[in-house]
């Protein structure tokens, strides 16, 4: 009997053990998503940035008047312009921005691809390699450009494509266009119109200078 104990007892030790050993592995936080490379006038939450602050899962970053911030993820990059907030996320597959104000250019590279999120759009690229830019003009417009390779914009299942060197304005429905408008809102595209080629060329040179692969590492 005693022996039946001692075994009845040992196995209950080793399940404890395995039990915490397991909700301890659950509990551990995942590594950052990325770093920050340079930035000014910006925060991560609520503190200023420094070259090399880590990015975690749901960190809110933003900048103020003429600030910046640039983050590497991985190999892939962003760089939100000035009066700019964005959160960013882990996805399926690489990682997703969520731009809420300001103007956000992106680049992804192989193995890492970057999704942008946006007013209830998804922006997605024709390959982990793609770039653009998108700007928010209000709750209920944006701008985006593609400066390498393509991107597919998908406003609650109507995709459109947005093929190198070209750029669209988009202007979503609201029922409150004075409001924000909340993320799972479903959205409804009423205009997609092709941006004049002189703003086009203005925006296209200065992301593909700024963003260019050859500039990442």
């Amino acid at each position: 009997m005693p022996e039946v104990i001692r075994t009845a007892r040992a196995i209950a030790v080793s399940a404890l053990g395995c039990l915490i050993s397991a909700s301890a592995t659950g509990a551990a936080p995942k590594g950052p998503l990325g770093i920050v490379v340079a930035g000014q006038r910006a925060t991560v939450g609520d503190v200023p940035v420094a070259a090399s602050t880590s990015i975690y899962e749901g960190d809110s970053v933003a900048t103020q008047q003429k600030g910046f911030l640039q983050i590497r993820l991985e190999a892939a990059q962003l760089l939100l312009s000035e009066n700019g907030s964005a959160s960013l996320h882990r996805a399926d597959r690489g990682i997703y921005a969520e731009l809420s104000a300001g103007t956000l250019r992106f680049s992804g590279t192989p193995g890492v691809p970057i999704e942008i999120r946006a007013l209830g759009a998804v922006i997605r690229g024709s390959s982990d390699a793609s770039a653009g830019q998108i700007v928010v003009v209000g709750p209920s417009e944006f701008r985006i450009g593609a400066t390498m390779g393509s991107l597919t914009v998908n406003v609650d299942g109507d995709i459109r494509t947005v093929t190198e060197g070209t750029a669209y304005d988009a202007v979503l429905d609201s029922d409150d266009p004075q409001g924000p408008i909340p993320t799972a809102k479903r959205r409804r595209l009423l205009y997609w119109i092709i941006v004049p080629l002189i703003l086009a060329g203005t925006i296209i040179p200065v992301i593909r200078a700024t963003m260019s692969p050859s500039k990442m590492h």
